[in-house]
């Protein structure tokens, strides 16, 4: 096989979401524990809010 002849597949891409995705768009009750960006006053960035497997427990599904 030539290199011509390969098909290249990444398998390592990653999907980056807004970081206001979430903003206003949950009930109200579940608001603080939505998936978040906070910026902190230096410029830095950290995410805050719960994890899927820690939300889906505390939606009663």
């Amino acid at each position: 096989m030539q290199p011509e002849d390969m098909i290249l597949v990444s398998v390592d891409d990653h999907l980056v979401e807004p970081p206001n995705l979430f903003d206003g768009r949950l009930p109200p009750k579940y608001a603080d524990a939505a998936p978040r960006v906070i910026r902190r006053p230096a410029g830095s960035e950290r995410t805050a809010g719960a994890t899927l497997g820690t939300m889906s427990a505390k939606l009663d599904v």
